[in-house]
């Protein structure tokens, strides 16, 4: 965590959140039932990939940080905007660069 913490302050094109991903092989855009994973488990938000990339790391014994950049405003009613990608993907690669393997 301390590794998206160090950056997060200098991205400045979005909002940086830290919480807990709820991740399922279904996807899921239903407003009842996405406020009811917030309340139930504490998740900041819902996807589709990270659970099964972490099941992976662990069978590795591989450090896992789940960083997602996320496009799905169902619950916020924001509009997608491409020009986020970008500056998203690289903060995200920052990240994580103090967490890789020699």
């Amino acid at each position: 965590m301390a590794a998206a913490r160090s950056v997060s302050s200098s991205y400045t094109k979005g909002r940086v959140v830290e919480g807990v991903i709820g991740s399922s092989d279904l996807w899921n855009d239903e407003v009842d039932r996405v406020l009811a994973l917030h309340q139930t488990y504490g998740t900041v938000v819902e996807e589709m990939e990270t659970a099964s990339a972490a099941q992976v790391a662990a069978q590795l014994a591989t450090p896992f940080l789940g960083v997602r950049v996320v496009s799905d405003n169902i619950t916020n009613g924001g509009a997608w905007d491409r020009r986020r990608a970008k500056p998203a993907r690289t903060s995200c690669i920052r990240s994580s660069r103090p967490m890789s393997r020699p």
